[in-house]
């Protein structure tokens, strides 16, 4: 029983440290594709004409508020409830915002290469 009660504590540790290192851990994934997406996007605006950077702004203002920022967090209020306070809820969320976000920069590439319409 002794036994029980000493490995209860570091059970409890090791899923708390779980919890932490998959949050550090997509939280970088997330700020790597972020980077990307930024050194594509501003490639890709600084080889557009005015009109066409304006544009472009203003879709890619829309894609992280209204596509990227809201379709994830719908994805994890359906998934996980509406009120999910988890670290597991918080680790989903920045997976799908990643995985969004390398999407998206996949996205901007393609215009890039074909040219914008």
């Amino acid at each position: 029983m002794l036994v029980l009660a000493l490995s209860a504590p570091l059970a409890f540790g090791q899923a708390e440290c779980d919890r932490h290192c998959a949050q550090v851990e997509t939280s970088a994934k997330f700020k790597e594709a972020d980077a990307e997406l930024n050194r594509v996007y501003k490639r890709l605006l600084s080889s557009l004409p005015q009109a066409q950077r304006s544009r472009l702004r203003v879709e890619q203002r829309r894609w992280v508020h209204d596509v990227r920022d809201a379709s994830c967090t719908k994805r994890i209020e359906t998934e996980w409830g509406r009120s999910c306070p988890t670290t597991w809820c918080l680790v989903a969320e920045e997976q799908c915002r990643a995985s969004e976000t390398v999407e998206r920069t996949k996205q901007l590439e393609e215009i890039m290469v074909r040219g914008p319409r």
